[in-house]
This record gives C-alpha cells, structure tokens and sequence, in this order.
C-alpha cells in the first residue's frame, strides 16, 4: 500500500484501537518521524469520524454487584445488559473497555458479548484476557472489541462473565466507525502496490511504479533480520503500523528487494569457527606434547 502521508506512534498515542484503524485508512502510522530531508512525504492530518456513544445498564443479574470500581460477579454465568442511549449511524461498532483489570481466582478469563441489532441480528463474540497472575499476561488495560454489526445500528450488549471475580472499569461505552470513505480510501491505497513479485527463501522482490513520492508499506512483518535494497541500493526499513515493514520511495521506477539473515546469526558463525579453531589448536598442541614424551 503506498502512503503519502504519515503520522508518528507518539501522535497516535492518544487514540484508541478504531480510531488507530481509521487513520490508517488515510496516513500511515510510523514508530518514528522521517529526517527533515524528506519533505516530499508530508505529515498527515487524518479525518477521524468515529464517536464515542454512552451505555446504560438495563438489566443485571442478582449475582452483581455495581461499584465505583466496576463489577463485583458471585457466581460464572452472571451477565448485565446495556442499552445504546442513542441510535448509532450505521458502519462497525466496537465495545471500548478503559482500564479493564481482573481480580479473582482464576489466571485465564473469557468474558461473552452478545449484542442485538435494530433489525433484530444477533452476533455473539468473546474476548480472552490473560490475567496479572498468567505465565502470559496481557499487559493490556484497555480494549477495543469489534462488535461485527457491520451495517446495522445496535440496541443492546449483554456482557456475560464466565467467572466469579471483580472485573474493574474506568469506563465502558460504546464506539461507531463510519465506513462511508472506507472502501475508497483503501481502494486508493491498493493503486500503489508490487508487481512482478518473487517470493523466495529468505528473499521477497518486486517491482513498483509511483505517480510521486509515496512511503510503501509492506505487508512483511517489522524485523532486525530484513535488509531492503531500492534499485540495488541498501536503505533503511521503517516500523509502519505497528507491526509491518516500510520504505520511503521517490517518484518513479523501481525494483524492490528484501533479504532476511537471522539476527546475530553471522556472529555466531564466527563465533562457532573461532572455537572449533581453538579446540583443533589445543587438540594439536596436546598430540605434540605426547610426542615430545
């Protein structure tokens, strides 16, 4: 996908997990700025049309309790139902869950979403979330859940816990994602793509064609191991949407190439020679010494 825009991480910082997708339809989101020499990729100011929608609890079972904490659950199986407050625009719908935290028993909790359309769908999703006590643990405070209500306006959530516990929120609401310029914006983005690609051991390669200067983002994961070479070139691979691979491409012709070599690994090798070398040495010294005798 080719960009011609960018913003940072730290710009991004503030924005939650829908808002991070929508901006990512417009500008890319790099780990960190480009040099000032490179005024031709120019610092995005993404559109962002997703808004925040309260929720109302209308229904709870016994075993909850409410505090300013969050939920307090007796029992697995206790659930409580939110109502929207107000109709949402149609596109994707998330559930955003600000400082999430699990205190109880168990170390692996799953909790259940069921939500309930304005023409009556019903979807049902889940999230996993590995607790403080985990051999794994999350890490994460706050979520955003893809509800999958493309196109349909919600109603209702029901949020069913699976385990007995106090489940602490800094705020719970709902999130919309407009979707009207989405198609298009990725539709742009696809325009500026590789052709004539080889994928090989250790070696990925193709050729691209851009109208003007644009910043290409890879679908090739972000690691020390790649080196990318433009025309033969070597050049610097940037971290682009958190996780994929970039290059900042001039107008113009011209042929990519990507090699991976296992981090540390030509040290190693080194490494591993110089110790067979001394051990030949020390192993030759020895036999000469018992010649000697």
């Amino acid at each position: 996908m080719g960009y011609d825009s960018y913003v940072t991480e730290t710009q991004a910082a503030g924005w939650n997990g829908a808002q991070k997708e929508e901006a990512m339809a417009q500008s890319v989101i790099l780990e960190e700025a480009l040099s000032v020499g490179d005024e031709a990729y120019r610092n995005g100011q993404p559109l962002l049309e997703g808004r925040e929608i309260p929720l109302r609890a209308v229904q709870m079972s016994e075993g909850i309790t409410e505090n300013e904490q969050g939920f307090t659950v007796k029992s697995r199986g206790e659930s409580i139902t939110f109502e929207v407050e107000e109709v949402c625009s149609e596109g994707e719908s998330y559930l955003y869950m600000e400082g999430f935290e699990y205190r109880g028993q168990k170390k692996q909790i799953n909790l259940l979403m069921d939500t309930v359309t304005a023409s009556g769908q019903e979807v049902s999703r889940s999230m996993f979330y590995e607790t403080k006590d985990s051999k794994w643990p999350s890490g994460v405070e706050d979520y955003t859940l893809n509800l999958g209500c493309v196109g349909e306006a919600v109603r209702t959530i029901t949020v069913t816990f699976l385990a007995p516990g106090t489940y602490q929120l800094d705020s719970l609401f709902l999130w919309n994602q407009p979707l009207k310029k989405y198609a298009e914006e990725m539709e742009a983005l696809g325009r500026d793509r590789l052709v004539n690609e080889k994928l090989e051991a250790n070696r990925v390669s193709g050729d691209i064609s851009l109208d003007k200067a644009k910043i290409l983002c890879l679908t090739v994961p972000y690691d020390g191991g790649w080196t990318a070479y433009v025309d033969g070139e070597e050049q610097p691979l940037m971290k682009a949407n958190y996780m994929f691979s970039a290059l900042a491409l001039p107008e113009g012709e011209h042929h990519i190439e990507l090699r991976y070599c296992t981090p540390g690994l030509p040290a190693g090798l080194v490494l591993a020679l110089l110790g067979a070398a001394a051990l030949l040495g020390i192993a030759c010294y020895n036999r000469y010494r018992e010649k000697r005798r």
